[in-house]
């Protein structure tokens, strides 16, 4: 079981995408294993309850683990003066209320293509409930159904998340 278990880390450390089907499969095993093995019933429900409470929390945990990659991911798009947000869900791009002029189509066609690069971590935050992803100099900010992260490099070159829940 202890090798389950570690196994099944690793594997979530490896790839943060699949973290509702590595809890499904683990519930699955830890339910079978206390049905047949009368002994192991306290342990697997220990273990099936700590994993639902992971799941409540895998934004903070996907953020904490992936925040260079999200940062990395859309930092070209940072450089734009004029790009303020990606609606994930409508997939449109809106532009920054300050900018008296459209988006040039050079800048739209830069947006598009840099978008379709990185469809699976789109379709990642859009999967763990994230609606909105908000540019700025040197900020981006996911917008998600229960809360708000930053991301940004500090002055030593060091990528912050911050989160802030939405009541």
């Amino acid at each position: 079981m202890f090798g389950f278990v570690i196994l099944s880390i690793l594997i979530f450390i490896l790839n943060t995408y699949i973290f509702f089907e590595l809890i499904l499969i683990n519930f699955i095993v830890f339910f079978l294993l206390g049905v047949f093995f009368k002994k192991a019933i306290p342990y697997s429900l220990y273990v099936i309850i700590i994993l639902f409470g992971l799941y409540g929390t895998r934004e903070t945990i996907d953020i904490n683990i992936n925040k260079s990659k999200y940062y990395y991911s859309f930092e070209p798009l940072m450089k734009l003066e004029c790009l303020a947000e990606f609606h994930l869900i409508e997939e449109k791009v809106y532009q920054n209320i300050h900018c008296k002029n459209k988006l040039t189509e050079y800048e739209n066609e830069e947006i598009i293509t840099h978008l379709k690069k990185n469809e699976k971590t789109i379709k990642h935050l859009k999967k763990m409930g994230c609606y909105s992803i908000e540019f700025s100099e040197n900020l981006i900010q996911l917008w998600c159904n229960d809360a708000v992260i930053d991301i940004w490099k500090s002055d030593n070159n060091k990528i912050i998340y911050e989160t802030s829940e939405l009541k």
